[in-house]
């Protein structure tokens, strides 16, 4: 059984350091890095430490660059890969647990550490619940003791900061939805594995600390952005019936909510602008310069 990992990067500083660190002490055949051209110096860290780094000549998303990375594994004859977020680092033999749980579930597709808050030790989200509202999902378990969840769960979907694929399963329910560009492309992939039969996983005695990009206020503006975006471009492409009626129920009913909201807070306007820029299928150019898209 042959496992791999890869750090999907983009301008992640020093953060990558300790993630592949970590990585490093893990039970892994191979460790490489994927770099979405970052404008940094993350990826020549990654270089110095010893790693191989696939450099992309333009930021092509972090789907893109995840899809890569599945041809890389499968082009090194892996069974499994990790991917990785260069914010995060695991608790020790959780890529083993992770592996175990995928190889002891003929039917598991996909499977996650707990993810929890470096900063807090808190759970930032278990796993997501479909809500079918108009961001999709609700993350269930935030602000959680981990202590609460124990075993191993099949659940609906699963925050993609780290999780491990089994790539003949991969094989078959097909590649992440590139359209999505980063953000939502998790829960949208573990929608079809579910769809298809397969289950995605929980396993929650591996556990991922997520530093993530709070500091960051540019950062959080992007995932606001795509998230309504997003959640658009899942609700056209998968609802029917009562879900498309109750998504674009409360869509509606969202804006005026979003827009009293927006005098306080930019984030709630910069959703909007997202799902109106996925009614419309495309990114507003705002966001193309800051992504170097």
């Amino acid at each position: 059984m042959k496992i791999v990992a890869c750090v999907v990067n983009w301008n992640s500083g020093d953060l990558i350091k300790k993630c592949l660190e970590n990585l490093a002490s893990q039970a892994l055949g191979e460790i490489f890095v994927i770099d979405n051209a970052s404008r940094d110096e993350s990826p020549r860290i990654a270089e110095e430490l010893g790693f191989k780094v696939i450099r992309n000549p333009k930021n092509a998303g972090y789907a893109a660059a995840a899809n890569q990375a599945m041809q890389y594994a499968k082009s090194a004859d892996a069974d499994f890969i990790a991917i990785v977020n260069p914010d995060v680092t695991l608790s020790s033999n959780a890529i083993k647990l992770l592996a175990q749980a995928l190889t002891e579930d003929p039917k598991a597709a996909v499977a996650s550490p707990l993810a929890m808050s470096e900063k807090t030790g808190l759970v930032e989200s278990a796993w997501y619940e479909f809500n079918y509202r108009h961001l999709i999902v609700t993350p269930h378990g935030t602000n959680d003791n981990p202590e609460n969840y124990a075993g191993t769960i099949n659940v609906p979907a699963i925050p993609g900061v780290a999780w491990m694929f089994k790539l003949s399963a991969f094989k078959q329910i097909g590649n992440l939805n590139e359209d999505f560009f980063l953000y939502h492309e998790d829960m949208e992939w573990c929608y079809r594995a579910r769809l298809s039969g397969y289950h995605v996983l929980l396993v929650s005695k591996a556990q991922a600390h997520h530093a993530g990009f709070s500091n960051d206020p540019t950062r959080e503006l992007v995932k606001s952005y795509f998230l309504g975006r997003n959640s658009v471009l899942f609700a056209k492409r998968w609802l029917k019936g009562y879900t498309k009626f109750k998504f674009w129920s409360f869509s509606a009913i969202s804006v005026p909510i979003y827009l009293i909201e927006g005098l306080k807070d930019k984030k709630t306007l910069v959703t909007l602008k997202g799902m109106s820029d996925g009614i419309k299928g495309e990114i507003s150019e705002e966001m193309k310069r800051f992504l170097d898209i």
